[in-house]
């Protein structure tokens, strides 16, 4: 029979037989021999066991190590070898059928007998029986007992003679030689020590004489002798009480001062303790717990004023702004204390030909021209359509990038959008060490702010228009639209005006310019109005579950808002109301 034991760190954890054949030894659940070791292959060795010896082979590409040496091939294994697997796994094998059984522990000679009743004992050596006595005989508890030249009296009394073993804490005691006469008695003998486990004092008796020697010839050791077991004085109470209450005064200064330790060291290690960085970079605050910030014009006014107003973190002593022609850089930190570089950058073209050109291939001219500039650019895709702002929105593109510039690789994103004939970019970068924490500050904030009433004048070019209509005779046709306050025609009615802004911007004139703009506010804010009342009849028949008004009321928004460049397109085509 051949034993497989395993070791776990030099550690015996099992132990098995293996019967004569093929095992496999592994961590797979199919392996006869079952190893959890994560560094163990799933069928990591082979063993073919015969009848007086076992061969092992190597079955993992992690290797097997034979004591201490690789295992290339199949090896006869003795006994005392080991087989390592990983770093933490041994296996070794017995052929003489398992370990030695450990010897059984001494027994102790000098342990002492204990008496139990109808049990025999070696009886003390004790005098030869007297004539009137034949047999010093020996009881067991409950018995009546006499020892060799005592006069017994006394019936119930209970007796053990010299050289006996006696374990009953409450027996009576007499001597030999010794007459007994009062049945309660506690008694020692001279050289024993008694202890009355009842008792608070010392024994009212003395040790006497025994065998008839007389007292007085024995001098002060036959004397009485007072019992280790005593009451104590006032005194020694006090003293026991003051030194324990001074070790329990101890010990709880000790707790208090362990404490008071504990509390000091986590508090120093707080104070001098970097404060952790944040997860996700935000805007920086003042010490106020306000957001640090300013905002600059791009020529359109400001958004007080009716245009928008680029919105930077703006800190004292660590923000600079620079101003150029249709170009503003700004140089300042973001995060809440203010510990990451950031650069904005809003750059502002103006171009008839954009009036003719779609959103994304504007934006993707600009950016050739960035790359032009400087080749160290990498440019993610061009991001679909969004919004900012509400009712019609402003619909924007984004782009992220990654490029070199002063010997420092950043990472930002560009937000482009278009008014008319002028193109906007706005460029938000921070370290690209960075990026991690600041992806998200950077993709979720514009760094711009748009007035109300910029976003009703938005308009875009269309590409398909070849200037071959009248502005007069399209503003003429416009006024009745409005008029007539019919959804169905709005659609018209903003293509119209779509052309008529082409024209003015295409002749330069300023008045056909504003009166156009004006008509356009006018539709977007019955546009508005007609919106909400919709919505609310909607919320009204889904309330009551009228799913038939529901889907109408629906279906109907759907036909008069069919232009991709309005929020409302999308709101309604994904059923979500603002």
């Amino acid at each position: 029979m051949i034993r497989c034991i395993i070791y776990t760190d030099s550690e015996k954890t099992q132990e098995s037989v293996l019967a004569p054949g093929e095992h496999t030894a592994g961590r797979s659940r199919s392996a006869d021999v079952h190893l959890i070791q994560p560094d163990i292959s799933g069928k990591h060795l082979k063993l073919e066991v015969r009848q007086n010896g076992v061969a092992a082979e190597n079955l993992s590409s992690h290797g097997t190590l034979l004591n201490g040496s690789p295992l290339l091939e199949k090896t006869e294994i003795k006994e005392g070898d080991r087989l390592a697997l990983g770093k933490h796994i041994e296996i070794g094998f017995l052929f003489s059928g398992g370990d030695a059984a450990a010897p059984a522990p001494e027994e102790d000679s000098s342990e002492a007998t204990t008496l139990v009743p109808g049990a025999s004992l070696p009886a003390p050596a004790v005098p030869a029986p007297s004539p009137d006595r034949p047999e010093q005989g020996k009881t067991c508890p409950g018995e009546t007992q006499t020892c060799p030249g005592e006069t017994r009296t006394d019936p119930g009394e209970m007796k053990t003679c010299p050289g006996e073993t006696r374990t009953d804490p409450g027996e009576m005691k007499t001597c030999p030689g010794e007459a007994r006469t009062d049945p309660g008695e506690m008694k020692t003998c001279p050289g024993e020590t008694r202890t009355d486990p009842g008792g608070t004092g010392p024994s009212p008796e003395a040790a006497a004489p025994v065998s008839g020697e007389s007292p007085a010839g024995q001098g002060d050791a036959f004397k009485t002798d007072v019992m280790h077991t005593r009451l104590a004085s006032m005194e020694e109470m006090n003293l026991l009480r003051n030194a324990d209450r001074k070790r329990s005064t101890g010990k709880t200064f000790k707790y208090v001062l362990g404490v008071l330790a504990a509390v000091g060291l986590l508090v120093a290690l707080y104070m001098f303790k970097s404060p952790p960085k944040e997860v996700s970079l935000t805007w920086p605050v003042d010490a106020r717990g306000n957001a640090a910030g300013a905002f600059a014009d791009p020529g359109t006014g400001g958004h007080r004023a009716g245009g928008f107003s680029l919105a930077y973190p703006s800190l004292e002593g660590r923000t600079r702004v620079e101003a150029g022609k249709d170009k503003i850089s700004i140089f300042t930190r973001c995060g809440k204390d203010g510990s990451v570089p950031l650069r904005i950058f809003f750059i502002r073209k103006q171009s008839p030909a954009f009036l003719n050109q779609e959103r994304r291939e504007v934006l993707s001219a600009m950016l050739a021209e960035f790359q032009t500039e400087n080749k160290r650019w990498s440019l993610s895709q061009i991001s679909d359509v969004f919004f900012i702002g509400s009712e019609n929105g402003l619909p924007c593109l984004s782009v992220e990038y990654r490029r070199e510039a002063e010997g420092r690789s950043w990472y930002g994103e560009v937000l482009f959008f278009r008014t008319g004939s002028e193109a906007f970019i706005r460029l938000a970068e921070i370290p690209s060490s960075e990026r991690a924490r600041g992806q998200s500050f950077i993709s979720n904030t514009p760094f711009l702010k748009f007035s109300q009433a910029y976003l009703q004048c938005h308009w875009e070019g269309d590409r398909e228009y070849r200037y071959d209509g009248d502005p007069g005779v399209m503003m003429d046709e416009i006024s009745r639209h409005l008029s007539k306050q019919a959804p169905f025609e709005w659609a018209r009615t903003y293509l119209l005006l779509q052309r008529v802004l082409m024209e003015s911007g295409r002749n330069r004139n300023a008045a056909l310019e504003r009166n156009a703009l004006n008509q356009l506010r006018r539709l977007r804010a019955m546009q508005t109005i007609w919106y909400n009342g919709q919505k609310i009849q909607y919320n009204t028949a889904k309330l009551s579950g009228n799913r038939h008004k529901e889907n109408a009321v629906m279906e109907l928004c759907k036909t008069v808002f069919s232009s991709p460049d309005d929020l409302r397109y999308f709101t309604l085509r994904r059923n979500i109301w603002e």
